[in-house]
């Protein structure tokens, strides 16, 4: 069997806060790992921590998560899968990142939410209904009702689920085993980007403008 993760979040802010109240628990955000040390974690949110109004398929840089929100807690589960499953989730998260621009985070799906009413825009998710629908589509059936309504609530209670890690996220970055070297973060995270343009607010902009956009 091989593994998978979840990392669920809790950060600070107004949104945030919303979403505590309505869902009841303190994290508010989900995103999935293909490795303990959340190298490899993708989710639908922020495209830059500091900038909360755009919002689609990234992969998380827990430096820059970090950098905004040091008060951040991340609790780490692991949910085991077979190793087809894992490899097909791998390769799926490489076509969302490859094709990350066309992603958005599914606003218009929050009131049906709240309602308990299905709802899907094409390519728009939340981070919980992204990661249900990955993990469905990929022989993981962890809930039964529409992909729409999943909630970081429904992956903090998974009873098939093992923890790995709850705390700051602070704390889990020195914890980490190879070190804490930012350095390994930005080759690894800059290795998965191409020499291309990309857009900007609906602007195709060089690819060194668009990672100083990142910072």
């Amino acid at each position: 069997m091989e593994k998978i993760y979840l990392a669920l979040v809790d950060t600070p802010g107004l949104f945030a806060s919303m979403i505590r109240k309505t869902i009841g628990i303190p994290y508010v955000h989900v995103a999935i790992g293909l490795d303990p040390g959340l190298k490899e974690a993708y989710s639908i949110g922020r495209r830059n921590p500091f900038i909360p109004l755009i919002a689609g398929f990234e992969q998380e840089y827990l430096p820059s998560i970090c950098s905004a929100f040091p008060t951040a807690r991340y609790k780490v589960v692991s949910l085991e899968c077979t190793g087809w499953q894992k490899a097909a989730i791998a390769a799926q998260l490489e076509e969302c990142y490859d094709n990350r621009f066309r992603y958005h985070y599914c606003v218009l799906g929050l009131p049906f939410l709240l309602m308990n009413v299905p709802f899907y825009q094409k390519q728009h998710y939340t981070c919980s209904s992204f990661i249900a629908r990955l993990l469905a589509e990929n022989g993981i059936e962890l809930f039964e009702k529409h992909f729409s309504l999943v909630t970081p609530r429904d992956f903090y209670e998974l009873p098939q689920t093992e923890l790995v890690y709850e705390g700051t996220l602070t704390n889990f970055l020195a914890a980490d085993p190879d070190g804490y070297d930012v350095s390994q973060w930005e080759n690894l995270y800059e290795s998965k980007k191409y020499l291309q343009h990309r857009p900007l607010f609906g602007i195709d902009v060089p690819h060194f403008l668009y990672n100083l956009s990142r910072k």
